[in-house]
């Protein structure tokens, strides 16, 4: 009986195979004490496999004979792992948006500075700043993008300079 894996999960992978060789059975005859003789074996095999985070209702029902309470600490320990790898796969994405916040804050008080500088009569000062404030900001979202995908892989690794 072999279960059909969820392509969905990961996890542990169980195989488990056994067979029973028969009794060789015998061809031919030597005739003269020249022939040939053949034997046949005849192999009979069982294999099943599991894959993902839980192991089979029956590998669950077994585990509960060793220890009544042992199915509900293996539903308990894969439900962890789950809720450990979303914590894990937001990471990123909650980082981003403190440094989406934290650059909100820079421009703005940049701006304010700004616009300090204008009321006292150097706006080319002020000017400046702002530009470069801006421009600085559109590199970053522009270019700082490209490599920020945590989970992209590096085609090459970079050979090290001699």
């Amino acid at each position: 009986m072999t279960e059909t894996p969820d392509e969905s999960t990961s996890g542990r992978e169980i195989e488990q195979t056994g067979g029973e060789l028969d009794a060789p059975q015998v061809e031919g005859t030597p005739a003269d004490g020249g022939g040939e003789q053949t034997a046949l074996y005849r192999v009979a095999g069982y294999s099943e496999s599991h894959r993902g985070p839980l192991p089979s209702a029956r590998t669950l029902h077994e585990y509960s004979q060793v220890m009544p309470d042992l199915p509900e600490r293996v539903v308990r320990m894969a439900e962890l792992e789950q809720a450990h790898r979303h914590r894990v796969d937001l990471e990123p994405y909650k980082l981003a948006r403190t440094g989406q916040w934290l650059a909100f804050a820079v421009v703005i008080v940049v701006f304010a500075f700004c616009g300090f500088l204008v009321l006292n009569d150097e706006v080319v000062t002020a000017g400046i700043i702002a530009a470069l404030d801006l421009v600085g900001l559109a590199t970053i979202f522009i270019v700082g993008t490209r490599g920020s995908d945590p989970k992209a892989e590096d085609p090459e690794p970079s050979e090290p300079d001699e």
